[in-house]
Protein backbone atom coordinates (compact mmCIF):
# COMPACT_ATOMS: atom_id res chain seq x y z
CA UNK A 1 0.00 0.00 0.00
CA UNK A 2 1.75 3.14 -0.68
CA UNK A 3 1.14 6.23 1.30
CA UNK A 4 0.41 9.51 -0.25
CA UNK A 5 2.36 12.32 1.10
CA UNK A 6 0.74 16.22 1.29
CA UNK A 7 2.96 18.77 0.89
CA UNK A 8 2.54 22.25 2.61
CA UNK A 9 4.42 25.52 1.24
CA UNK A 10 5.26 27.92 4.20
CA UNK A 11 6.32 31.24 3.73
CA UNK A 12 6.89 33.68 6.08
CA UNK A 13 4.99 37.00 4.54
CA UNK A 14 2.32 37.25 2.40
CA UNK A 15 1.96 35.82 -0.63
CA UNK A 16 2.20 39.30 -2.92
CA UNK A 17 5.99 39.43 -1.32
CA UNK A 18 6.66 36.07 -2.47
CA UNK A 19 6.84 35.84 -5.86
CA UNK A 20 9.34 33.01 -6.20
CA UNK A 21 6.55 30.89 -4.87
CA UNK A 22 4.82 30.10 -8.40
CA UNK A 23 7.81 28.36 -9.24
CA UNK A 24 7.15 25.82 -6.52
CA UNK A 25 3.23 25.93 -7.69
CA UNK A 26 4.18 25.34 -11.01
CA UNK A 27 6.45 22.21 -10.60
CA UNK A 28 3.85 20.37 -8.04
CA UNK A 29 0.73 21.20 -11.08
CA UNK A 30 2.25 19.69 -13.68
CA UNK A 31 3.10 16.60 -11.44
CA UNK A 32 -0.39 16.63 -10.51
CA UNK A 33 0.45 16.54 -6.59
CA UNK A 34 -2.56 18.92 -3.96
CA UNK A 35 -0.67 21.01 -1.81
CA UNK A 36 -1.75 23.54 0.61
CA UNK A 37 0.09 26.60 1.60
CA UNK A 38 0.26 29.10 4.68
CA UNK A 39 1.53 32.70 4.84
CA UNK A 40 2.51 35.04 7.30
CA UNK A 41 0.68 38.28 6.73
CA UNK A 42 1.63 41.16 8.26
CA UNK A 43 -0.07 43.51 7.42
CA UNK A 44 -3.38 43.28 9.12
CA UNK A 45 -4.69 41.88 12.53
CA UNK A 46 -7.68 39.78 11.71
CA UNK A 47 -8.72 35.96 11.92
CA UNK A 48 -6.76 33.21 9.98
CA UNK A 49 -8.15 32.65 6.56
CA UNK A 50 -9.02 29.59 4.61
CA UNK A 51 -9.15 29.66 1.38
CA UNK A 52 -9.92 26.51 -0.76
CA UNK A 53 -7.70 26.69 -3.87
CA UNK A 54 -7.54 24.03 -7.34
CA UNK A 55 -4.95 22.56 -5.53
CA UNK A 56 -5.30 22.08 -1.85
CA UNK A 57 -5.99 24.89 0.55
CA UNK A 58 -4.13 28.51 1.32
CA UNK A 59 -3.86 29.34 4.89
CA UNK A 60 -2.91 33.31 6.09
CA UNK A 61 -2.43 33.82 9.53
CA UNK A 62 -2.86 37.81 10.12
CA UNK A 63 -0.70 39.95 12.58
CA UNK A 64 1.14 42.91 12.45
CA UNK A 65 4.41 43.44 13.71
CA UNK A 66 6.66 46.41 14.06
CA UNK A 67 9.79 47.71 13.66
CA UNK A 68 11.00 46.78 16.73
CA UNK A 69 12.68 43.29 16.72
CA UNK A 70 11.83 42.57 20.17
CA UNK A 71 7.95 43.45 19.23
CA UNK A 72 7.86 40.60 16.50
CA UNK A 73 9.00 37.87 18.59
CA UNK A 74 5.44 36.53 19.97
CA UNK A 75 3.85 37.20 16.88
CA UNK A 76 6.33 34.48 14.90
CA UNK A 77 5.85 32.14 17.76
CA UNK A 78 2.30 32.15 17.64
CA UNK A 79 2.84 31.51 13.63
CA UNK A 80 4.98 28.73 13.83
CA UNK A 81 2.89 27.13 16.45
CA UNK A 82 0.53 27.21 13.81
CA UNK A 83 2.40 26.26 11.32
CA UNK A 84 3.18 23.18 13.72
CA UNK A 85 -0.54 22.41 14.40
CA UNK A 86 -1.08 22.24 10.79
CA UNK A 87 1.33 19.75 9.69
CA UNK A 88 0.41 17.66 12.67
CA UNK A 89 -3.01 17.83 11.08
CA UNK A 90 -2.09 17.49 7.61
CA UNK A 91 -0.24 14.20 9.05
CA UNK A 92 -3.19 12.85 10.46
CA UNK A 93 -4.97 13.10 7.22
CA UNK A 94 -2.36 11.47 5.28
Amino acid sequence: MNKQYGFLLIGFFGKNYMPYIQFYEEILNNEGVTYDEVFFDRTFDGLIDKMKTDNGNEYSFHKVTSANNLSKIIPTFRYLYFVKKLIKKIDTIN
